[in-house]
């Protein structure tokens, strides 16, 4: 899709979208409005698409591997370095298991980040 520009799209109203760039670095996009030029607009084609918000907040990467998004929370494990470890599945199963059984008592609770817009108190 190189040479792709916004204007080559015909996207959908509120429809997530995702941007991948690098080989594998993943964006969502959401397009929520769409309407013509007014007379006091901008018209510097360099102004557009206009961003209304973007994430600040980076995922947090697993302690082990450093590449993956933490998916679990591991504690209570004698073999880790720190009480609580945020690690991606692949780690954590490869880690912790072997031929598919666990092999130490560490808990493991799901991961999920709670990203709040940065807009919401404006």
């Amino acid at each position: 899709m190189d040479g792709t520009f916004v204007k080559d799209l015909k996207p959908r109203i509120g429809y997530p979208y995702v941007y991948v760039h690098q080989g594998n670095c993943e964006h969502l996009v959401v397009f929520t409005d769409a309407r013509l030029l007014m007379k006091d607009d901008c018209l510097c084609p360099y102004d557009y698409p206009y961003v209304m918000t973007t994430n600040r907040q980076y995922s947090r990467k697993c302690a082990i591997c450093g590449t993956n998004n933490a998916q679990v929370v591991c504690t209570e494990c004698d073999r880790l370095p720190n009480e609580h470890m945020l690690m991606c599945q692949e780690c954590f199963d490869s880690y912790h298991n072997v031929d598919g059984r666990k092999i130490d008592s560490c808990k493991a609770y799901a991961f999920s980040e709670i990203i709040e817009d940065d807009n919401d108190d404006k």
